[in-house]
Formats: structure tokens, C-alpha cells, sequence
């Protein structure tokens, strides 16, 4: 079992403990707040949760910390998936500018990917900052953060285009964008830009595989990391003083 997994198990039997140990009939905020993506059991919310204790609101704030994270590399994983076929032939969608639609929103969930990354560590060094393992969890987080930041960069960066920092350009996109266009004027430019079109989606795929095996290995240092801060041998939750 990988790291990335070892600490998903062990996140969520806390979490499962978390909704087991509460009576049928508490409305407690952490029980609705997780309940709410299962189908919670009382339908509506309740109109004054009480108040959650420090270990509720500590469990409470890493689930949904990492349910986030695991949303935005499910999303950067089902990428590769959209852009294997070509579905709105007959719905006036142009396959060039359905491939570079897939292309951007990719270099724009990494982004997000990083930010939740980030933010989860914040989390947690907020929350220890009052224990007594406050300087070992803050100097590991903010090693963590700098060091993850810099890799996922490396991950996020397309031919020196950064999809935050600068205007999007790829040249592979803009090649098939100059062949679609020529396309109309003959025959040859239109056999052309299917065969240059074949050749970018490929290409583009095998990027993006590339790079999500590149974030899966990340996943396994930056989530054995904080498994090793967070959990004992046992696998239980080390609950901030």
C-alpha cells in the first residue's frame, strides 16, 4: 500500500469514527458537514448546530482538506480520458477548440491542485500552533510547501507557458489552429490538419499521463509525510493540544 493510500485509510476511519460516535440524535455541525456528501440522514440542516470540539473541528477541516485535493487530481486524471475521442461531431463543437478547451482547464486545476496542497499545510500548522510539536510541524510544513510548490511548477509549466502568469500559448495548438483555417482553401491543407490534429491529441495525452504519474509519486512524499507527522504507529490521529 502506497503512502498517498495509507493515509487516505487512516484519514477516513477517523472521519467514519468521527459520524459513529455521535448519537442519532446530535445535530452537530461536523456530522451535517460530512453527511452533506453522503445524503445526510435528517434531510435539512440543522438550524444551530452546536459549537464542535477542537478534535471535531481538526478532523473536520483535514477530510474536507484533502476530499478537495482528490477532487482536483480525479478532475486532472479524467483529462486524458475526454480528449481520447472527439463526441460533438455533429453539435457545431470545432475538435481543435475542444482539445484546447481540455488543454487549458488541465493547466488551470493543477493550479488549483497546488493551492489546495498549500492550503491543507496552512491548516495544519495553524492548528499546532499552540502544541508542544508546534516548531517540528510548522519547520517539516512550510519544507513540505516549499519544496511541493516547486515540483508542481515543474509539472504545471508547457513549453515556458504558465497558465496564471501569462496569456495561454501553446505552439502545438496554435500549428493545428493555423492548419484548421487553411483547410477550407483545399483538399491537401484539409488531409493536413487531420494528420497534425492526430499527432497534437496524441502528443497532448501522453503529457498529460506523464504528468499525473509525475503528481501520484508527489502524492506518495507530500501524504508520507504528513502521515508520519499526523498519525502514530498505530495509524491513529495525533489530535493537537
Amino acid at each position: 500500500m502506497s503512502a498517498f493510500d495509507e493515509f487516505k485509510k487512516d484519514l477516513t476511519r477517523a472521519a467514519a469514527n468521527l459520524i459513529a460516535a455521535a448519537p442519532p440524535g446530535d445535530h452537530a455541525a461536523v456530522r451535517y458537514a460530512i453527511d452533506r456528501y453522503l445524503g445526510h440522514r435528517d434531510k435539512t440542516p440543522p438550524s444551530k448546530p452546536r459549537e464542535l470540539s477542537s478534535r471535531e473541528s481538526f478532523i473536520e477541516q483535514l477530510f474536507f482538506g484533502f476530499m478537495e485535493i482528490l477532487m482536483s487530481f480525479e478532475n486532472l486524471r479524467n483529462v486524458s480520458i475526454y480528449i481520447r475521442r472527439f463526441p460533438y461531431h455533429r453539435a457545431g463543437v470545432e475538435k481543435t477548440a475542444y482539445l484546447r478547451y481540455h488543454i487549458e482547464n488541465y493547466l488551470n486545476e493543477l493550479y488549483i491542485l497546488k493551492n489546495r496542497m498549500n492550503a491543507l499545510l496552512t491548516v495544519i500548522s495553524r492548528r499546532y500552533r499552540k502544541d508542544k510539536r508546534r516548531d517540528q510541524i510548522r519547520d517539516a510544513s512550510k519544507k513540505i510547501q516549499d519544496h511541493f510548490a516547486r515540483a508542481l511548477i515543474n509539472v504545471v509549466q508547457t513549453r515556458g507557458a504558465h497558465v496564471h502568469e501569462q496569456r495561454f500559448d501553446d505552439y502545438d495548438i496554435s500549428r493545428l489552429t493555423l492548419f484548421k483555417i487553411m483547410s477550407s482553401e483545399s483538399d491537401v491543407y484539409a488531409m493536413e490538419y487531420e494528420k497534425v490534429y492526430r499527432q497534437v491529441r496524441h502528443a497532448k495525452r501522453l503529457w498529460i499521463e506523464a504528468s499525473n504519474k509525475a503528481i501520484e509519486q508527489l502524492f506518495d512524499s507530500y501524504f508520507g509525510t504528513l502521515k508520519t507527522l499526523l498519525f502514530d504507529d498505530k495509524g491513529n490521529l495525533k489530535v493537537p493540544n
